[in-house]
């Protein structure tokens, strides 16, 4: 994708693109978006969803690579749970503490309760009450969104963004009829260079 394109998403999208200026070795965001300019909306609406998604959920959500892949938009993600969710979980298990023994009251039915027990019970309970907050269906929700991108991506052209299908010819690409074209011509002009150098390199060898 093109730096201009690129520039607007980063600028748009601060948390997801959190790790563009990190070094090779920390993220394969270094290398920046690796995909045509036409999938430029389709990473848009992506971009949008996955920062709805992390406000609502109190998640923080990057990008830990973007790539075209068998013809598809391929997005890897990364997510850290918010602070706020383990100090939320922390004091709501608390208070339920300090009700669960004001309810017991007698000593010996705390101890036929067990500490392992109450301490299930309260997670069990914690987790019900806060199911929105399990960062087993943050992922889920995260993935479905790019999986979803990677399905419609093969309907749009990676080049111009007209509606396209994927088409073979060495790797996948999704393509429109007008940019297949256009990449079989070079291919055609490709080969034939190729096989004029061969041709002089097996002449010259000949000579020698």
């Amino acid at each position: 994708m093109n730096p201009t394109l690129q520039k607007q998403l980063n600028v748009a999208y601060p948390m997801l693109f959190k790790h563009k200026d990190a070094s090779a070795a920390e993220s394969c965001m270094h290398w920046g978006i690796c995909i045509g300019d036409g999938w430029y909306d389709l990473l848009d609406a992506v971009c949008d969803h996955l920062t709805f998604i992390a406000e609502q959920e109190h998640v923080e959500i990057t990008f830990a690579q973007i790539k075209e892949k068998f013809g598809q938009l391929t997005i890897y993600i990364d997510f850290d749970l918010d602070k706020r969710w383990w100090r939320k979980r922390k004091v709501w298990l608390l208070r339920a503490a300090s009700w669960l023994l004001s309810k017991v009251g007698a000593r010996k039915k705390a101890y036929l309760l067990g500490i392992k027990a109450a301490h299930s019970y309260l997670c069990k309970q914690f987790d019900e009450r806060w199911e929105i907050y399990d960062p087993r269906t943050v992922y889920a929700r995260a993935r479905a969104v790019t999986g979803l991108a990677a399905r419609v991506s093969t309907g749009i052209c990676e080049i111009c963004g007209k509606p396209a299908r994927l088409r073979d010819g060495g790797w996948l690409k999704a393509l429109c009829d007008e940019c297949r074209d256009i990449r079989e011509k070079k291919r055609a002009e490709d080969e034939a260079r190729w096989a004029e150098e061969r041709k002089k390199r097996e002449q010259k060898t000949k000579e020698n």
